[in-house]
């Protein structure tokens, strides 16, 4: 006898929910599409898109991590750009929702988990991604924050696209096929700064693993003024260099906020190398944009390879 959808599947969620930044300068994150997800053998009701909960309400769960001697989070300390790889400044946060009843008659509710507090240089290992840890709840998705500011970042209070701070969100696999999608909000701080300064889209994998790169699109929320001089933008793997995705103008250049699908830079007379235990990175060719103001946003869709 076949074995039902529901006999078969784990505590997931089954459409992407598109985590983001409520909006530019904001400490919120916010889920932007209608979703549904499974926990404990039962499907949800269609969530709406809101505000998730303040980060600064996240869990640890026991044996408490960063030296806390409770539940309590706290502040994430910022390595002000430095070389110095004993400061702890990335942390994980899994959005969790919990069915709550059997029913239906009970929305579900949101709320955070944090992880273990990790150095940017180490590699963000399964054991600092956290677990939902209820037969009712399932892991909506997750988001990773780096602090290369000079102060302390405060889980609500401070930007998640503050200066300094750099802010991924990360999906779960909503189907066998194991595509995921990766969303990445770079400042104008940043973007003037990128091509001696690139930023990390995708963290470094076990070497075991690779990344499939799909597609890549980007926002590009205009400020004040277009970027101008080196406005190439590369998408590549941190490791060989090698260009996977590029646009040669379009975002950094757009004199109006525009969305823009980004080609793959694959020629056909070369090889497109991507690194086993890799990393994927964003930077801008040959030298740093002279001047510009707009932030922009890049949204990644990728599996992750089993070597």
């Amino acid at each position: 006898m076949e074995e039902s959808f529901l006999g078969r599947s784990v505590n997931r969620v089954l459409n992407d929910p598109g985590l983001g930044l409520k909006a530019q300068s904001s400490p919120t994150v916010t889920y932007k599409n209608a979703f549904r997800f499974v926990a404990g053998g039962l499907v949800s009701n269609l969530i709406a898109s809101a505000d998730a909960p303040n980060l600064e309400d996240a869990l640890l769960i026991a044996p408490y991590p960063n030296g806390s001697t409770d539940d309590i989070v706290g502040t994430l300390a910022g390595d002000n750009g430095s070389t110095n790889t004993g400061i702890k400044c990335s942390r994980i946060y899994a959005l969790i929702a919990d069915l709550n009843t059997n029913d239906g008659s009970t929305a579900p509710t949101f709320s955070w988990l944090a992880g273990p507090d990790f150095t940017k240089y180490e590699y963000p290992s399964d054991a600092y991604f956290p677990k939902a840890n209820k037969s009712t709840q399932a892991v909506i998705g997750y988001v990773w924050i780096t602090n290369a500011a000079s102060t302390a970042f405060t889980p609500g209070t401070t930007d998640l696209d503050a200066a300094g701070v750099t802010t991924v969100f990360l999906s779960e696999p909503t189907d066998a096929s194991g595509v995921m999608n990766a969303k990445v909000s770079l400042t104008s701080a940043q973007i003037l700064a990128l091509h001696a300064t690139p930023i990390t889209l995708l963290p470094t994998l076990p070497t075991t693993q690779c990344y499939d790169l799909i597609a890549v699109t980007g926002r590009m929320n205009f400020l004040t003024a277009a970027y101008a001089t080196n406005t190439q933008l590369d998408i590549s793997d941190k490791t060989s260099g090698t260009v996977l995705f590029e646009d040669t103008g379009t975002l950094l250049a757009a004199t109006a906020t525009l969305v823009a699908k980004m080609e793959a830079a694959i020629a056909s007379n070369a090889a497109n190398t991507v690194t086993a235990g890799g990393a994927v990175e964003a930077i801008v060719a040959t030298g740093n944009p002279a001047t510009g103001a707009g932030s922009l946003d890049l949204y990644l869709t990728y599996r992750v390879i089993t070597l």
